[in-house]
């Protein structure tokens, strides 16, 4: 199967792209409904997992893909954070207390 293959099995071939990508000046709670609608049709579909992980290597920017919103896959790809402080704080402890 070649890289983009996948999107003839998609559920959402056949739907407008309307219901994946916000318009301009959306309010918050048409915004929602219409995440948790795409989401409905991402939910069973068989190559959701394909969708979701072209999302995250192209970076996609807008838009429902394999089941995630733009904020969900922004928090997918924060890469893990490390905070010295905390952690000289862990040492410190961990150290005196004979572990």
């Amino acid at each position: 199967m070649t890289d983009l293959e996948w999107q003839q099995f998609a559920r959402c071939k056949n739907i407008g792209a309307d219901t994946f990508y916000p318009p301009d000046n959306e309010e918050m709670g048409t915004r929602l409904r219409r995440e948790r609608a795409a989401k409905q049709i991402c939910g069973p579909c068989v190559v959701r997992m394909q969708c979701r992980m072209h999302a995250l290597l192209a970076a996609e920017r807008y838009g429902v893909w394999g089941g995630l919103t733009e904020s969900e896959r922004r928090r997918v790809k924060r890469p893990y954070r490390f905070e010295p402080d905390l952690a000289a704080t862990t040492v410190g402890a961990t150290e005196g207390s004979g572990r």
